[in-house]
């Protein structure tokens, strides 16, 4: 599990680039009707979205120096809610 915590902002940001590749992929695809793309790239947008500000809080998380980062842990507990 130590693992795991010391590379978890790094896991995250991979995540969120795979969400967006992802968001690419089926834009291009022409095998899918357009609404179904829509709700699919939305989707995967919003995942993106919240991955990356979850991450930006994870890591200015306790830094009270950084007016970001109580700014990042607020936002994103609003956009999880």
């Amino acid at each position: 599990m130590e693992i795991l915590r010391y590379y978890q902002a790094d896991i995250m940001l991979i995540l969120s680039g795979m969400c967006g590749i992802i968001s690419v992929f089926v834009y291009m695809t022409d095998s899918m009707s357009r609404k179904r793309k829509g709700i699919l790239i939305q989707l995967e947008l919003c995942a993106m979205f919240l991955l990356i500000s979850d991450r930006r809080a994870y890591i200015f998380r306790g830094n009270t120096r950084l007016s970001a980062g109580g700014w990042c842990a607020s936002a994103t507990s609003w956009f999880s809610s």
